[in-house]
């Protein structure tokens, strides 16, 4: 381990000397919801593990049971939970059923998000919907499971439909509005240029022959972007690009290609921090160690109410230490600290803050770095993964009527049948595969990277078949799994 800690714990210990008593934690509503119920005596043994069920199948049992998955997941595993005050046990239950049992390899420094089967965050039971629950790990982004193909859900207004499950693609019906449609190729049209097309040889000459222009950001631009937000379950609206209008007159096409950036590489979380989070090696490695130390605590007891609450409600909380958290950047002024003095006063302060009471804030910071390093020393942390920040799935709303072709293929499909495909000269990918026509105030959603947030999906290879009666317009909405313009300068530091 990093050995801030180490020489943060001696420069307390010269000033105010070692005491052995365990310090007085910090009692703060802000993160005991789950705390104050998840109590040692109530919840130990409450949760047991009962077997391993699709999806559908989770509709059998009763209330003590719950069905929980990870993230995108068809395939559960089922948990007999006898007391509905503990959730936060629940969640540590299932985070070291996975660990112990499934993943080996996942780092105690991920903790773990729940999310009902709506996508939408669980921090008391009665947020839990059909006994179903899906966690995320570190940082990982909602990923909508398939289920099954046909399968429907009613998704922030629109219908979900799973067209595929291999890629993951989805049809979500009135998406957008003749009002929307009207107002965006009005706004759009005069912005339209020939597609740009990245040249690599002959056989990418003429690859993209369709017409594209950037839609500037208005009242309407903007209710599209929040819909798309609320619909792929992200983070935040930042996550999306700005909107691009696409025009395919008849016979335009662009060939099979890939939404993600291939240039960018992947990241560590310590290697994120500096790269992307632009903060010193200092704060991006004592961040990592510190959300270390918390798993290796956690993952010592049975129940550790404080720090498990601490743990899982990092996304509300302003002094959780992960560095896409602009709460917790912003209250201790990370992007200030460049000297190893710097970094001492942050790890005090940031103890401090979080578990200690006033009066006895010397002792309690000594107390709580031994605690965080003895836990860190006696676990094992696990692999280090790696990210890919990218695009990470892709909404493409159709505008307008196409009497015949202009719909989107995905070539390599496993699975899934919409419409027939139309033999094209020059696009021949257009017969085989997944088909989507082009429905009007409809959008095509697929994502374009694993539910790890890991690698590309390369069954999502697509391309925008030709019109062959009417015109084609619809909209790029390309969803980054981290800030979209953080992700942009990302393509561009590393393009070659």
């Amino acid at each position: 381990m990093m050995t801030l800690s180490a020489v943060g714990l001696l420069w307390v210990f010269t000033i105010v000397g070692a005491k052995e008593e365990m310090c007085p934690l910090k009692d703060d509503t802000r993160m005991a919801a789950v705390s104050n119920v998840d109590s040692f005596d109530q919840c130990t043994g409450t949760v047991k593990y009962v077997d391993e069920l699709p999806f559908l199948s989770a509709e059998l049992f009763d209330e003590s049971h719950v069905w929980v998955a990870k993230n995108g997941a068809d395939i559960g595993h089922v948990f007999e939970i006898r007391n509905k005050n503990c959730l936060a046990t629940l969640a540590m239950f299932v985070d070291k059923y996975w660990r112990n049992s499934r993943d080996q390899n996942v780092p105690v420094s991920f903790p773990m998000y729940l999310f009902s089967h709506e996508g939408l965050s669980v921090n008391e039971w009665t947020d839990i919907s059909d006994r179903r629950v899906y966690f995320l790990y570190g940082h990982e982004t909602w990923m909508w499971p398939a289920i099954e193909i046909g399968y429907k859900r009613n998704v922030s207004g629109s219908l979900m439909t799973t067209l595929s499950r291999s890629p993951r693609v989805f049809l979500l019906e009135r998406f957008v509005s003749d009002n929307e449609i009207d107002h965006i190729i009005e706004m759009g049209s005069d912005k339209m240029q020939k597609s740009p097309e990245v040249v690599y040889d002959e056989k990418f000459i003429d690859y993209r022959t369709s017409e594209s222009g950037m839609l500037e950001d208005d009242t309407m631009v903007e209710r599209i972007r929040q819909r798309s937000q609320k619909v792929a379950r992200l983070p935040s609206v930042d996550y999306i690009e700005q909107l691009m209008l696409l025009r395919y007159q008849p016979g335009q096409w662009y060939k099979p290609h890939f939404d993600t950036f291939t240039d960018i590489p992947v990241f560590d979380e310590v290697d994120e921090g500096i790269v992307v989070h632009k903060l010193s090696p200092l704060v991006s490695h004592w961040t990592a160690d510190m959300r270390n130390s918390m798993g290796c605590h956690m993952h010592r007891r049975e129940v550790d109410p404080i720090v498990a609450d601490f743990y899982l409600r990092q996304t509300d909380s302003d002094l959780f230490p992960r560095l896409d958290n602009k709460k917790f950047v912003n209250r201790f002024n990370l992007s200030e600290i460049s000297t190893q003095g710097d970094a001492i006063d942050l790890h005090v302060k940031w103890i401090q803050a979080s578990f200690c009471q006033d009066g006895v804030l010397n002792e309690c910071v000594i107390r709580m770095s031994q605690i965080l390093d003895d836990s860190y020393n006696e676990c094992t942390i696990g692999a280090t993964p790696t990210y890919w920040r990218n695009r990470f799935v892709t909404i493409l709303p159709y505008l307008s009527y196409v009497a015949e072709g202009g719909g989107t293929v995905f070539p390599d499909a496993q699975d899934g049948s919409v419409g027939n495909g139309i033999a094209v000269d020059g696009m021949e990918a257009c017969e085989r595969g997944l088909y989507v026509p082009p429905i009007k105030n409809a959008a095509v959603m697929f994502y374009n990277v694993d539910s790890n947030s890991a690698k590309r999906d390369y069954l999502s290879l697509h391309g925008g078949c030709p019109p062959i009666k009417g015109i084609k317009y619809a909209i790029n909405i390309f969803c980054w799994n981290i800030n979209a313009d953080q992700g942009l300068e990302l393509f561009h530091k590393f393009e070659r």
